[in-house]
């Protein structure tokens, strides 16, 4: 057996690094892509009861049904149809943008624990010390749901209402009351402001 001279064992270790680069390279390529998801409707009722749909599809569904419970009602209560949606939605999204959608769900909580204490009214929640926050929810754009509405609108070609500001809050009206089932069954209900 002949042993590599050393002149030539540079060009030797030379192609070894670029197989090892070129191996390297293929083996770590990032995953598929993600596929877009269109939820189809199902047309019948032979469904089984152990038939589970997929994530995307079961998202789908929720961001329609949100979109229709959320049309023609109050700020407040697309709130807290809002709320609900996110909060749902947290469990079916994978972890690329459920940290987006735990952010908007957090945000959509905690705006309607102030709100709902106060009836919406801005001028107790400002009277009670608690305007600050509640400024801060209202001005500044909530972490997440931007990238959050994106992906519902990319998905499932759903456009899902923006949240709250002040100027789309109405003053101390009273707002319908609103449900949205889309959770398993667990509603969000209320009214809005009194105008008190």
């Amino acid at each position: 057996m002949r042993s590599i001279s050393p002149e030539r064992r540079g060009g030797v270790a030379a192609l070894i690094v670029a197989v090892a680069i070129a191996i390297l390279l293929v083996v770590l390529q990032p995953g598929p892509k993600p596929q877009r998801t269109v939820a189809e409707e199902t047309v019948g009722t032979t469904t089984s009861s152990t038939t589970t749909l997929p994530a995307g599809v079961q998202l789908c569904n929720l961001a329609k049904r949100f979109v229709q419970d959320a049309e023609g009602l109050e700020p407040y209560d697309v709130a807290r149809i809002a709320e609900v949606f996110y909060v749902a939605a947290v469990k079916l999204v994978d972890g690329a943008t459920r940290a987006e959608f735990d952010a908007t769900a957090r945000y959509y909580t905690e705006f309607n624990e102030i709100g709902s204490e106060f009836d919406y009214d801005v001028f107790r929640i400002a009277a009670a010390g608690r305007g600050d926050r509640w400024a801060q929810l209202l001005y500044r754009p909530p972490l997440g749901i931007e990238t959050a509405r994106a992906a519902i609108q990319f998905t499932c070609e759903v456009t899902i209402p923006p949240p709250p500001t002040l100027t789309t809050l109405p003053p101390t009206t009273t707002s319908s009351a609103a449900s949205f089932s889309g959770a398993g069954g667990t509603g969000a209900t209320g009214s809005g402001p009194t105008g008190q």
